[in-house]
């Protein structure tokens, strides 16, 4: 028997299980419940519905992409190349769970676009902050490439912010999984060597 302490780790494991397996929509909470042995009201004990029960499922992905950011981030390559590995790997990160055919993390990445085009203020957190996330490395870098000469801005924080816009096709997986990989790659070339011109 599992301790209260214990059971939300159970629980988690299970529905990370379930819903990446079959997706939110088919997924019921009773479902969970039923895999685990419990009832449903043991699960909403822990999580008051499962909408937060998904966004704790995906929150604990997004550490393990930011641990690999930072680790690109703090790389000895110029300025530039570290944005270029930077959004190569958020980019690179999405299409592997496509690959491996992650309904959860798809499905997510579409409920969220959804929020965000009927301007509810319901967008899930874990995604707000993994924004930010980005948002401040890439400050950082243009930060360095100014100091080292690399780069010619006035504003770094306003360019970084102007650089995630330009590259949401590559931040933001349900509109990078709308074009194969080789497409968005393609894409993705393009924007760089615009954007090299435009910083420089």
């Amino acid at each position: 028997m599992a301790t209260r302490s214990e059971t939300p780790e159970r629980i988690l494991l299970k529905a990370s299980e379930l819903l990446r397996r079959f997706g939110c929509r088919k997924i019921a909470m009773a479902d969970i419940a039923h895999a685990l042995g419990m009832s449903p009201a043991n699960i909403y004990k822990f999580f008051p519905s499962k909408r937060a029960l998904i966004a704790a499922v995906a929150e604990r992905s997004v550490p393990l992409l930011r641990q690999r950011l930072v680790g690109v981030a703090g790389s000895r390559k110029s300025a530039f190349h570290r944005i270029e590995d930077l959004v190569r790997t958020v980019a690179e990160f999405f299409h592997n769970l496509q690959e491996q055919k992650d309904f959860l993390a798809i499905e997510l990445a579409s409920d969220l676009l959804e929020f965000e085009a009927l301007g509810r203020k319901e967008k899930t957190q874990f995604l707000s902050h993994f924004h930010d996330f980005l948002r401040a490395e890439l400050t950082e870098l243009i930060r360095a490439g100014v100091a080292s000469g690399e780069m010619h801005v006035a504003d770094p924080a306003e360019a970084a912010a102007a650089l995630f816009d330009c590259l949401i096709w590559a931040t933001e997986p349900v509109l990078l999984l709308r074009d194969a990989k080789p497409a968005a790659e393609r894409r993705l070339e393009r924007q760089f060597r615009l954007l090299a011109r435009a910083l420089a």
